[in-house]
């Protein structure tokens, strides 16, 4: 039986070539215009949640309030790291990161101008960024020791098996080897943060880090299971005040509320590519408004190939009228009509699909 209707569907498409072809390509558009906006919205979606802690991670950002003017701030001081671990039991671990531009020398002599990120060892405990090679509990502990992506390698080197083999940075003003300890898996390309190149940032003297007011690099918190962040958020109050308040005298005059003026909050690692900020971002990210407008557009053009594939069948089933009377004449319920206009459908839309495809 269904075999029957099978074969009847198909003479009736071949029959009409006009009325299938303008069905099927409608919907096909259609279709195939839904899944390339949808691949790229969940693109958009899918930043930074191949961490396995994802939902544990957080950027420390700071809000300023001045002179009727709100400005958010993703970049820190140096400082911060250790007092943060030190006065939050709810911080499991923090790790900073220094973007810097250097001038290296490979293997065969040639000086590059290189883009690296200072970064404290800890990266790996908090981030899955995966090392091929190398051991992640003691890659960047050490002062002038390195962390290179495997393309990187390969670019520097000629060859991925570097570990323990040598570049030189001109770092302070004087020609310094760092020694290669780990080979990374290249970076995902829905990480926020792009890098192919990382350094102990213990390579630096304390000093650089012991200014409250200096701000230029960024801090990730790990926070502990089953804390809420956003309650949490609430307890860095007591960070600004008493660790920030005594070095930010100038912006209360005296007068107001250092909370009136300077806030610190915490930015969910999986929010950051949608919600960049508009000051010292790591790279430009998205915009969860145009992500919001494409779904949008999306589900519209998928309803109008819709409501197109049904007003064609619709009008096609007027035109058939004196087949459905011939069909009835010779015995056919209205159950196998109903039967043969559905598998008419199905069969269109799964050509549809196919093409889409």
């Amino acid at each position: 039986m269904f075999k029957n209707y099978l074969k009847i569907t198909v003479r009736n498409l071949v029959k009409n070539k006009v009325y299938s072809s303008i069905n099927i390509i409608g919907l096909a558009i259609g279709i195939a215009s839904c899944l390339l906006i949808f691949l790229w919205v969940q693109k958009e979606l899918s930043y930074d949640k191949f961490h396995k802690n994802a939902h544990r991670i957080y950027r420390v950002e700071r809000e300023l309030y001045r002179e009727n003017a709100f400005s958010r701030w993703p970049i820190t001081s140096g400082a911060y790291k250790q007092p943060l671990i030190d006065d939050f039991p709810e911080i499991e671990n923090a790790v900073r990161f220094w973007g810097k531009e250097y001038a290296i020398h490979d293997s065969r002599g040639n000086i590059h101008r290189q883009a690296a990120w200072a970064v404290d060892n800890s990266i790996f405990q908090i981030f899955d960024f995966k090392l091929l090679q190398g051991d992640e509990q003691t890659a960047l502990k050490s002062p002038y020791s390195l962390v290179l992506t495997r393309e990187k390698a390969i670019a520097l080197f000629g060859s991925a098996d570097v570990v323990g083999k040598s570049l030189v940075f001109e770092w302070e003003d004087k020609p310094t080897e760092f020694k290669v300890a780990g080979i990374l898996h290249d970076i995902p390309l829905n990480s926020h943060m792009q890098f192919n190149m990382l350094v102990s940032i213990s390579s630096y003297p304390a000093e650089y880090f012991s200014n409250w007011r200096s701000n230029y690099l960024y801090t990730y918190v790990l926070l502990s299971k089953n804390v809420k962040w956003d309650r949490f958020e609430e307890k860095l109050k007591s960070f600004v005040s008493q660790r920030l308040a005594p070095f930010y005298g100038d912006l209360t005059h005296g007068e107001a509320n250092i909370h009136e003026v300077l806030r610190m909050v915490l930015m969910p690692i999986t929010h950051i590519h949608l919600h960049p900020s508009s000051n010292w971002e790591i790279q430009p990210g998205g915009n969860a408004a145009s992500v919001f407008i494409f779904s949008s557009i999306a589900l519209l053009i998928l309803i109008i190939a819709c409501i197109n594939f049904i007003n064609l069948s619709t009008a096609r089933a007027n035109k058939r009228a004196k087949e459905v009377g011939l069909r009835k004449s010779v015995g056919a319920r209205n159950f196998q009509l109903q039967v043969q206009f559905i598998l008419e459908s199905i069969l269109l839309s799964v050509i549809s699909l196919v093409i889409a495809l």
